[in-house]
Order: structure tokens, then sequence, then C-alpha cells
């Protein structure tokens, strides 16, 4: 925790993270207290997914997309696994590929906005995140992004509670 003082205000605020933005509203209006805890991120950050091998890949956040994806290639069940295993293939921002492991948490049918909205179905991981110095478990659907500028994306479940987007913002958070 350190104190701040935002310009042009009498106000202490307590911001317990050095990365976190310090904004006052129009004069006579309270700053919201859930806002004070959380990363501001922009409408794209470098994040680390350090369990499946990824230090740092470009993600979009997407408050549009409820759930996250990454771009997955030769996904294909592991049968001999004590548990429904998946391995997969992630393709990185500058041209190499790593193999990952993840045991499959879930099944779930995906409306894809990309192939006219068709509905596929798409295994989901749980792995943790690592965006802005801090780590937290998010689930993320193993898709086919090639076609898209970002191999990763961040949609708002993976968001919810830590991050608030600033839509004018890119690599808010560093990285890039």
């Amino acid at each position: 925790m350190r104190n701040a003082q935002c310009a042009g205000s009498s106000t202490l605020l307590i911001v317990p993270h050095p990365q976190r933005a310090c904004k006052l509203p129009a004069a006579g209006r309270l700053l919201s207290p859930t806002l004070l805890g959380m990363l501001m991120v922009g409408w794209c950050e470098m994040v680390g997914l350090p369990a499946l091998g990824i230090d740092t890949i470009a993600a979009k956040v997407d408050t549009g997309a409820s759930s996250s994806s990454i771009d997955a290639s030769r996904v294909r069940e592991l049968p001999d696994a004590p548990v429904r295993t998946v391995r997969f293939r992630v393709h990185l921002d500058d041209g190499r590929t790593v193999t990952a492991e993840a045991p499959v948490l879930d099944v779930r049918t995906v409306r894809n906005p990309g192939r006219g909205g068709r509905e596929e179905e798409r295994f989901v991981i749980r792995t943790d995140l690592v965006l802005g110095g801090e780590s937290w478990p998010v689930e993320v659907t193993l898709a086919r992004r090639t076609r898209m500028e970002y191999r990763m994306l961040l949609g708002r479940e993976a968001l919810s509670g830590r991050a608030t987007v600033d839509p004018a913002g890119a690599y808010l958070l560093g990285g890039h």
C-alpha cells in the first residue's frame, strides 16, 4: 500500500499497487471504492501463462466476450492420462510454437462470430494468468485464432473483479 495524491485534488487516496491508476472524477463526486484495488488495463495487454510455458503473449481485451480463448492447434486428448487431459500447440507472437498439456475442465459450445456465428465445441482448461505482476486462475477455451491479429482473447470473466478497462489505452501495464 502507498499513499497517493491525485493532481489538482486535496483528497488522499490509498492505492494498493504502484501500477494502478489514481484518477478522481469531477469535483463533488466520490471515486467508487471497488475501483481502488483493481488493475487498469488497456484494450490489449501482454500476459503470461506460466503453467503452459508461455512467458508473454499479446492478448486483446474483449469485454463483449464472456470467455477467454487462445490460439491452439493439434488439440488432442491423451487417452492414457489418469485425468482427462489435452495436449496442444500454442502459436506465439514471435513465430515460435509451445506444446502444452492441461487437464480438461469442460467442453463447451461457443458461438464463433468469426465463422458467421456458428456454434462449435471447444475444450476448456484452467490455468494461471499473469497480468501486471499479479496472478490468478482463469478459464481458457482452445480455439483456432490464426486469422485473428491477437493469439489470445481475454474475456470479461477472466477480468471480473480484478481489472477495469481503459478502451483508449494499450499496454498500460507495459511489456510491448
